[in-house]
């Protein structure tokens, strides 16, 4: 197969049901009758064997020269019985199952884990049925199910086979009787896709056109063009290409990368916080298991943010980690394993420390009264008090909460772990407060088999309730932590090891990234946690 094919004709189709994409694949030819009428007199019948398996079918598409294709490009074009017409770019990598969708400035993908969506407010997962939508667009895609080892079919008569995507509910074709083409696809007892035109390009035969039908009614008719194949791929997820350094701005009930290319890199992004006027960030960046951890600032220059630059306290033989910024840019307190001496080996834990902005990045100071022979991490001050997490020996899990009174003079009574409801983890930290007060986020190891998640407390009357662990966006596979409001309460930044990444590669490899979503999503997700607990 040449190295590039132009006008490649194409094995897949979109189709757009009830704002959900279905993928499918048939022939529209007209049905040969004779040729069916002499299958029967010949004395084929079921018990034999299918007239058309699978092997047959995947070789009148092709057959070897479908393994040649590591990447397709192509266009959509579709026509609703209402006269309304969409067109939608597609780029497809067949082997390693993604899939990208560019339409009206919005771009969608599947990552080969998880859907996505960017678009001018920045990038985000994607939930529910958005998030199935581009999930099923890449499992039912005719390419990918003949890349797909695992897809499987069953005839259920010489001409019908019902072929199974991954994870996804199975579909039947039915296949011309002298060709094995599909001539149409069976999406449950209503919805049926009829292919209208089949051509030949080199040693492929691919679809051009097809007609929905749903109870026999004509519903969408649609069109591909602008088709080129690729033996190479370019590399995965092309729309993570570096952006302009900005916030973005969420909505809805999903939860927003955070600055990818600038902020969210293939390393550790976490801890990010901002002062309550939007116009100093920090956050901490680090290699795999969070090695050779520092701390980054920027700053908001007009509507962009300055490259993140190490803290100028920054040294090369220590690690600084877990910064947060007080609502008035004041004050940044942070973790470090450099000694409290400021001079020799690092310490083989962490300890708190906070410097005074206010006089520039001068003085750092090591936090001795709230400081112990364990691990410090996570610190935040809210209304008058210290809170962070620490391993100290005898406290109530092998990491819990803690919180130590700061005096007048800026020094700290001694700390205390946190009482009930908090503390009931197997381990738990990084205890954030929203500004009214009014809602603890922290996160939680529940027992040894689960993820650390995020958890959510609220208070009523000046009492704490019942923590409840939050679900998507906020809570997922893998470690999700770090959760920080903004000053005026109305966002929540938090970081995840969500392992949406391709491949082990790029930003979304499986490290943390920094997200954010609004004070609203965070409510509802409250509240659905609260009426699914026991």
């Amino acid at each position: 197969m040449p190295h590039q094919i132009t006008r490649m004709h194409l094995v897949f189709r979109m189709l757009l049901w009830q704002d959900r994409p279905v993928i499918c694949l048939g022939s529209a030819m007209r049905l040969r009758l004779l040729a069916v009428l002499l299958a029967l007199q010949s004395g084929l019948v079921y018990a034999a064997g299918p007239a058309c398996d699978w092997s047959k079918v995947r070789a009148a598409f092709g057959g070897a020269a479908l393994d040649q294709v590591a990447e397709l490009d192509y266009r959509l074009t579709m026509h609703a019985a209402d006269g309304k017409t969409s067109v939608s770019d597609y780029r497809l990598w067949p082997k390693a199952r993604q899939l990208r969708i560019q339409r009206d400035g919005r771009t969608r993908w599947w990552d080969g884990q998880q859907g996505w969506e960017q678009d001018e407010q920045g990038l985000r997962m994607l939930e529910g049925s958005a998030g199935d939508a581009v999930r099923e667009a890449m499992a039912y895609n005719f390419f990918s199910l003949f890349a797909d080892p695992s897809t499987s079919t069953v005839a259920e008569s010489p001409l019908r086979l019902r072929v199974q995507p991954t994870g996804e509910q199975a579909f039947a074709i039915e296949l011309d009787p002298v060709t094995c083409r599909i001539m149409s696809n069976h999406f449950g007892p209503e919805l049926v896709a009829r292919e209208l035109d089949y051509r030949q390009v080199g040693a492929l035969v691919w679809p051009m056109a097809f007609r929905v039908e749903k109870s026999g009614v004509a519903v969408r008719r649609g069109e591909f063009s602008a088709l080129v194949a690729r033996a190479q791929a370019t590399p995965d997820m092309p729309v993570l290409a570096a952006a302009a350094r900005h916030l973005p701005k969420p909505e809805g009930a999903g939860a927003v990368l955070v600055g990818p290319g600038w902020i969210a890199t293939d390393k550790n992004e976490y801890n990010l916080s901002l002062n309550a006027a939007g116009d100093m960030m920090v956050f901490a960046r680090s290699e795999a298991d969070f090695m050779a951890a520092k701390i980054y600032v920027s700053y908001r220059r007009g509507g962009l943010w300055s490259e993140p630059a190490l803290a100028p306290f920054s040294d090369p033989r220590y690690r600084d980690s877990d910064p947060w910024l007080t609502p008035d840019g004041q004050w940044m307190y942070f973790i470090s394993d450099r000694p409290s001496s400021g001079e020799g080996g690092p310490r083989k834990d962490f300890d708190l420390w906070r410097v005074n902005l206010a006089q520039g990045w001068g003085r750092i100071e090591h936090l001795e009264q709230v400081n112990s022979d364990g691990y410090e991490l996570g610190p935040e001050l809210h209304d008058g008090w210290l809170y962070f997490n620490s391993s100290r020996p005898g406290g109530p899990a092998r990491m819990a909460l803690y919180r130590a009174r700061l005096r007048a003079d800026g020094s700290f009574d001694a700390p205390v772990p946190l009482a009930a409801p908090f503390n009931a983890c197997l381990a738990q930290g990084d205890f954030t407060l929203s500004p009214d007060g009014q809602l603890a986020i922290y996160w939680c190891k529940a027992d040894a088999e689960a993820d650390e998640d995020l958890y959510a407390v609220r208070r009523i009357d000046g009492e704490w309730g019942k923590p409840v662990r939050l679900p998507a966006p906020f809570s997922g596979p893998g470690f999700d932590f770090t959760p920080s409001f903004s000053g005026d309460g109305q966002t929540l930044y938090f970081s995840s090891e969500r392992r949406f990444g391709a491949n082990g590669q790029g930003i979304l490899n499986g490290l943390a990234n920094p997200y954010v979503s609004t004070r609203a999503a965070l409510e509802a997700a409250l509240r659905q946690a609260e009426r699914a607990r026991p």
